[in-house]
């Protein structure tokens, strides 16, 4: 900024578009719903990313402000990215993660919505064509930062791997970390792989899915259940 630039900052919950001459409020983070009300640390990063974009193509800010004001990260907007519910007092995230970044992303901000005495589940699996030490890493990460892990096989996303090629470099994973106690199975399936992680948890506790493939039926599941989403009214 001093050099003539410009810049879009987060500052506390507040976005803010700065110039040499002028700093501008964009907006508050809890009035952008796809942020969580900030709890969302990377989708901050993408608010930010968006604003900067659409600024640079000429739009207003009143204009940008107003496409964050109104986009939601709900089933309507943005089904499988990043969903929340609320069911039985658990948290449920459905999330198209596919790689270690965005599992980080999706532990970190499913911990930030549980009360601190909450347990997370997490629900891990991609595409067969990462490399090996992706698929390793997932466990890895699975294994050290949630409460219970369960690996799932993603059958139509081989990509030219074997059945079971993915899940078995994924259960390296979490055993060369030596927390094979957290491992709560092998899934044939993401809905398979639900259904087990909501009957581990209770009230309190968190479930996070990467869902590349079973979206409906884990939605389909959902819902059956009476889960609400975010924001939603209980029936």
């Amino acid at each position: 900024v001093s050099a003539g630039g410009r810049a879009l900052v987060r500052n506390g919950n507040v976005v803010r578009y700065l110039s040499e001459d002028d700093q501008t409020v964009v907006l508050s983070l809890p009035d952008a719903p796809m942020t969580f009300g900030g709890r969302a640390r990377h989708m901050v990063e993408n608010l930010l990313a968006a604003t900067g974009a659409t600024l640079g193509l000429g739009l207003s800010i009143e204009d940008v402000s107003e496409g964050l004001r109104t986009f939601r990260s709900d089933l309507r907007s943005n089904a499988g990215r990043l969903n929340v519910f609320e069911l039985d007092g658990r948290t449920i995230v459905v999330d198209y993660a596919h790689n270690e970044s965005g599992l980080e992303a999706l532990i970190a901000f499913a911990r930030s919505l549980m009360p601190p005495e909450g347990r997370l589940a997490v629900i891990v699996g991609t595409a067969g064509d990462r490399q090996d030490s992706v698929f390793d890493a997932l466990g890895r990460i699975a294994a050290e930062q949630a409460d219970r892990v369960y690996i799932k096989e993603n059958l139509n996303y081989l990509r030219g791997r074997e059945a079971g090629e993915g899940t078995r470099l994924m259960r390296a994973g979490v055993e060369r970390v030596g927390k094979t106690d957290r491992l709560g199975g092998v899934m044939q399936g993401e809905h398979d792989a639900l259904l087990a992680a909501l009957g581990w948890s209770s009230q309190g506790d968190a479930v996070a899915i990467m869902c590349l493939e079973e979206q409906l039926a884990v939605l389909r599941e959902l819902r059956h259940r009476g889960a609400t989403e975010w924001g939603e009214a209980a029936p």
